[in-house]
């Protein structure tokens, strides 16, 4: 789909929901990918006079979601680490729209040259949550503290039990105080969403 105007940018968002329901997301799920889309096309008529947005079916294995790909031919990314930072901004806005795609999206991958333009690639994959199984016989605990005279922990933990899956994850923030709290936050928040992601996945 076309997107040069505010206009669009709503129809697109609606597009999205509405697609993503008919693949079988949950009502979270669709809202948090009209959410991206949303953003997407919002940078595609702020940044760049315009683009397009393409929303497919996708699958691998037996996983199956929403592929989105959005592609234009603007001014292109200068800094695109600093792009997907939270509070970075060109425009005058918050800065949090291509951090929030990375966040909700299970793959991001961006390429941009300056002068020819930006091209997204993000797929969602379905999750179904399954209750642990009653019968495992382990039980998990975490004790954690601040490093001595401090009064913020920059460590984090992650424990999530799924049907026959468990993952256990200590992350640790690198420092200490308030940096190594909100790094070890950032990371933790993550995890928690992503969290039948392939390790690797979660470590890029």
């Amino acid at each position: 789909m076309a997107v040069f105007h505010p206009g669009d940018v709503v129809r697109a968002q609606a597009a999205a929901k509405r697609f993503a329901v008919e693949l079988g997301f949950n009502l979270t799920a669709s809202e948090e990918i009209a959410i991206v889309v949303c953003e997407l096309a919002s940078n595609l008529v702020k940044h760049a006079q315009g683009g397009s947005l393409t929303l497919t079916k996708s699958s691998m294995d037996e996983r199956s979601g929403i592929r989105i790909e959005s592609s234009d031919c603007g001014p292109g990314i200068t800094h695109v680490e600093s792009a997907v930072t939270d509070g970075f901004s060109t425009a005058g806005s918050l800065g949090y729209g291509l951090g929030t795609v990375n966040r909700l999206m299970d793959e991001f991958h961006i390429t941009s040259q300056p002068g020819h333009g930006t091209y997204i690639l993000c797929q969602r994959w379905q999750r179904v949550d399954l209750a642990p199984e009653a019968s495992c016989p382990l039980e998990f605990g975490v004790a954690s503290r601040p490093f001595l005279g401090m009064e913020v922990n920059g460590d984090a933990f992650v424990i999530k039990h799924w049907g026959n899956s468990m993952l256990l994850g200590v992350i640790d923030g690198l420092g200490h105080g308030e940096f190594a709290r909100l790094a070890a936050e950032s990371a933790r928040q993550f995890v928690e969403t992503h969290y039948d992601q392939p390790l690797d996945a979660l470590f890029r």
